[in-house]
């Protein structure tokens, strides 16, 4: 988080508001406090990557099981595998819409 504060307030011909990473942490924690400096933000992506990485390992390991029974195989085959992983990375994307609530916390 600190890294884009300093980079968002980089502007050509202005005086930076931060002289480093560390100058940057330190005012962050003296204006928003221990927790609600660093970690600002941390909760919304939590919000985000625990549902969706849910969704994608919950979809790949239930194709991965569910298409071989489908084509007679005995086991997961390499492209049940592709067909699986490119699933569960469709349905993640799908799930992308919950990362817009961390643009606004």
């Amino acid at each position: 988080m600190q890294k884009q504060l300093i980079q968002a307030r980089i502007t050509p011909g202005c005086v930076p508001r931060y002289s480093g990473m560390v100058d940057c942490v330190r005012k962050s924690v003296a204006c928003n406090g221990l927790l609600g400096g660093p970690l600002q933000g941390f909760s919304a992506s939590l919000l985000r990557n625990i549902p969706a990485a849910g969704v994608y390992f919950g979809t790949f390991e239930t194709l991965k099981l569910k298409l071989p029974a489908l084509t007679g195989d005995d086991k997961p085959r390499m492209v049940h595998l592709f067909a699986a992983g490119g699933s569960a990375g469709f349905f993640y994307w799908v799930c992308g819409p919950a990362g817009l609530a961390e643009c606004h916390s």
